[in-house]
């Protein structure tokens, strides 16, 4: 065997060599990536779901809260307000 030969089969295994590197770089620089951008949609995702259902929770709770304190001074008023004209009726008699 000569040594173009030699030189020759050396060559082609450095780029072989070379050629594996790469593949095997880029398959694990897409697999972090990839592994990366996911767990950053899926953080993105649960924050963005988050924060619309304490939204929501936070509206729905402010309306009944609203609602109930409405109904509460409602009736406290018509109570007052019949109280008052039972007063009248009874002192008018």
């Amino acid at each position: 065997m000569g040594w173009k030969r030699v030189s020759w089969i050396i060559q082609r295994l450095e780029y072989e060599i070379i050629q594996r590197l790469e593949y095997e770089i880029i398959q694990r620089l897409e697999y972090e990536i990839i592994h990366r951008l996911e767990y950053e949609i899926i953080h993105r995702l649960e924050y963005e779901i988050i924060h619309r259902l304490e939204y929501e929770i936070i509206r729905r709770l402010e309306y009944e809260i609203i609602h109930k304190l409405q109904y509460k001074i409602i009736h406290r008023l018509e109570y007052k307000r019949i109280h008052r004209l039972k007063y009248k009726i009874i002192h008018r008699l």
